[in-house]
């Protein structure tokens, strides 16, 4: 049933599609991996079968394998996914290894540390700092309440200690520092994509993803602007250390840098760096005050 399925699927690129079609048949039948070398040659139920085969027309009309599937990977951890929250990305990993190297620094340890996810999505950042440390205090929001739903259901499932908000993740900032719970470091993959550029993107995700999560406005930065109007005061008060890391898209971590050079006064004390994925792109604009950030390959 596997080895004609490439053709099928209508990718040029065979292994990819078997490695696709494996991911499907094992979706559908509820196998393990292992099945696909001890069960290969056994009859599909009819259910399965049936499953399987609406499952590659789903693929084959480009629908992503992670929606059909329902899940995707994030640091060998799995999650749920659904067309309402992003596909997880190894860009994003290389946010996560970031945070959780400041987190370790001796200034930190001793901390009980307040983290803030705004823009969690499927929560895979604010579950896997939760998870990485647990005597962490995490609060993660998105805007999307379907969004939150799917994030707390990965962090029940996974067994991570996370609070979640809906709304505005700015205005919610905000409610929580009148409580005064200010956060000592905050992560977001928000949305970066400019407006007039969506209708250009692949059409897996173009198609698929949410728009929410995508559109960043005119020029992609309407996110960034509101994060540099922020400044100090919405972060744990000195001496106590403090941090940021924002994934941006490719191309624009100059112009996010350039937005918080601009209200540089609102930042005394930051150190601002900007961290490369591993293709070598800037992806995310850091910085921090009172512990260093980790010293990570950097552009």
């Amino acid at each position: 049933m596997v080895r004609g399925l490439p053709a099928r699927l209508g990718d040029a690129r065979a292994e990819v599609a078997r490695a696709e079609a494996e991911q499907l048949l094992l979706w559908a039948a509820g196998w393990e991996r292992i099945d696909l070398v001890t069960r290969l040659r056994d009859r599909l139920p009819a259910a399965a079968s049936a499953r399987f085969r609406h499952a590659v027309a789903r693929r084959k009309a480009g629908e992503p394998l992670q929606y059909i599937t329902g899940r995707a990977p994030f640091l060998g951890r799995m999650f749920r996914v659904t067309p309402d929250v992003l596909i997880p990305r190894p860009e994003t990993e290389v946010l996560y290894a970031a945070a959780a190297a400041w987190l370790r620094f001796p200034v930190c340890a001793h901390l009980r540390a307040r983290i803030y996810d705004l823009g969690t999505g499927s929560g895979v950042l604010a579950i896997s700092l939760a998870l990485a440390c647990p005597a962490a205090e995490v609060i993660a929001c998105d805007i999307s309440a379907a969004a939150v739903a799917v994030a707390a259901g990965n962090a029940a499932a996974l067994g991570a200690r996370v609070a979640w908000r809906t709304g505005d993740g700015f205005a919610v900032w905000g409610e929580l520092a009148s409580t005064g719970w200010l956060p000592h470091l905050v992560v977001s993959n928000p949305p970066y994509i400019p407006a007039g550029e969506i209708a250009r993107l692949d059409a897996e995700v173009r198609d698929h993803e949410p728009r929410l999560a995508l559109d960043g406005g005119p020029d992609g930065l309407d996110f960034y602007r509101r994060f540099a109007a922020m400044g100090d005061a919405a972060f744990a008060a000195t001496p106590e250390p403090a941090a940021m890391l924002l994934e941006v898209g490719d191309g624009q971590a100059d112009a996010v840098c350039a937005l918080f050079a601009a209200q540089a006064e609102r930042w005394p004390g930051w150190a601002f760096t900007v961290i490369p994925d591993l293709r070598g792109i800037p992806r995310v604009v850091a910085a921090a005050r009172g512990a260093p950030l980790p010293a990570l390959p950097q552009t």
